[in-house]
């Protein structure tokens, strides 16, 4: 390099030097002090099991009610009784004219007085017979027919006894008793009407015990446990109902389930009442 450059050269290396000194002797921005407290809203998560509701219409019915029917055929007599009238247990209900009954009775002691008659005669010869066979004096096969006389009249005399014990009792079903005490829901029939067995007369129902019923979609079935307990609003009351049975096989037509629920004693509901599971 030229000699007469190097003055400047020099100059401007200590101008460098001098500005870059300049620059570290400046103070850095300051940092964070360490260990500060920083004010945050602090959320715990945790899990929670939360029930579903749903709303189903269901109805109030009578946990034992049974249609009363005759098993003989006749005119109905003594049917006094009205729709909501109560009865007790043991009451009589209605009456099926039992002449009928009574002519099968009469029937059924002649043929057994027959029969006992035939029976008294064959045991006669069979006594008879037994000691002449003893003797030797009729041959096995006579004496073969008289056992077989005396054991057929014996199963006659048999089937007459039975038959007249089965006519005392049909005789027995012309009158007619409460099963339960309960209230009387529904009369088909009036006094003088003609009956035929198993021809609904009146039904019964115990309004003591109730329970509801309502029907629920699959999906709501298979969350029902039987025991649990299910709130029931009824005019403005809820109640606490008890699953008492679970009919595990679908109607074909709705595709919905049956549901019972019991309801306790002191419900202020009465059958045949609407209501919301």
């Amino acid at each position: 390099m030229n000699a007469a450059k190097r003055p400047w050269l020099a100059g401007g290396l200590v101008l460098a030097l001098s500005l870059g000194l300049a620059a570290c002797g400046m103070s850095p921005r300051e940092a964070p002090t360490a260990g500060a407290t920083v004010q945050a809203q602090v959320l715990t998560l945790k899990s929670s099991a939360e029930k579903g509701y749903s709303s189903v219409p269901g109805t109030v019915v009578a946990a034992q009610q049974v249609q009363l029917s005759s098993r003989l055929s006749g005119y109905l007599r003594h049917l006094d009784l009205r729709v909501g009238q109560a009865v007790q247990r043991g009451q009589l209900l209605f009456e099926v004219d039992p002449a009928t009954a009574d002519s099968q009775v009469q029937q059924a002691r002649a043929s057994l007085a027959q029969a006992e008659a035939n029976l008294a005669n064959a045991r006669s010869n069979y006594e008879r017979f037994k000691h002449l066979y003893a003797q030797g004096a009729i041959p096995a096969k006579q004496w073969d027919e008289v056992q077989a006389q005396y054991r057929m009249a014996e199963a006659q005399a048999a089937a007459a006894r039975a038959g007249i014990a089965s006519a005392q009792a049909n005789l027995g079903y012309a009158r007619v008793t409460a099963p339960f005490a309960g209230v009387i829901t529904e009369k088909f029939l009036q006094n003088g009407d003609l009956v035929a067995p198993g021809r609904p007369v009146l039904t019964l129902a115990d309004p003591s015990h109730l329970e509801v019923q309502a029907s629920v979609g699959s999906r709501l079935f298979a969350a029902l446990r039987q025991g649990e307990t299910v709130p029931v609003l009824a005019d403005g009351h809820t109640i606490d109902a008890r699953v008492l049975d679970l009919v595990a096989v679908a109607d074909s037509e709705t595709h919905t389930h049956l549901v019972k629920l019991t309801l306790p004693a002191d419900s202020p509901v009465q059958a045949g009442d609407y209501v919301q599971v």
